[in-house]
């Protein structure tokens, strides 16, 4: 950590050179203090609370109301949330690292890196469709709902982990986890 402005500041953990507007990524979010909001497991099923069932309705609507969004598995946890996103340029041609930065489908070989990214006080710079600003825009819009819904104190963490997806094989298993992780899932 490194001070700015006479305070401690997290450094941002994201791939350099890493074009954030498209992609696939497996993206984990957690309620603050890691309680449990979002519902229950009974029999190593989830059953949703009204918090739940927002979280499960404002990701779907995310692709809804972004044509570039292909949604892929997610699961709603008590206390966070798994899914995957992919995000499709509108001209991948006009690009300039098109290359160096594969689209949905390629595979490069190279795996998966995981990265975290802010998403709490300041106001970052984000372009409107890379994926800081489209997981900002999701965690608002749940936030307000559910504050709306009897909830005052509802609160996410201020960040979210995102994990870059390379290639098929990770595609795959990242889809095997979420489908698992009511299974391995345990009550604290």
């Amino acid at each position: 950590m490194h001070l700015f402005r006479n305070r401690y500041r997290i450094e941002s953990t994201r791939m350099p050179n890493w074009d954030y507007t498209f992609g696939r990524y497996f993206i984990t979010i957690c309620t603050k203090h890691r309680e449990p909001f979002f519902g229950h497991l009974i029999d190593n099923d989830m059953v949703l609370s009204i918090p739940g069932i927002i979280v499960r309705d404002e990701w779907i609507k995310t692709s809804l109301i972004r044509p570039d969004v292909v949604l892929d598995g997610f699961v709603v946890m008590p206390d966070h949330f798994h899914g995957i996103i992919m995000l499709h340029p509108p001209d991948i041609e006009n690009i300039s690292n098109a290359v160096e930065t594969p689209g949905p489908g390629v595979s490069t070989g190279t795996g998966v890196t995981g990265t975290t990214v802010t998403t709490g006080m300041h106001k970052p710079q984000w372009q409107s469709q890379c994926l800081g600003a489209i997981m900002n825009q999701f965690k608002r819009a749940c936030t307000v709902r559910i504050r709306n819904a009897g909830l005052p104190h509802f609160a996410w963490q201020t960040r979210f982990y995102d994990r870059i997806i390379r290639h098929e094989q990770s595609l795959h298993a990242l889809r095997h986890y979420i489908g698992q992780n009511p299974m391995h899932w345990k009550s604290k």
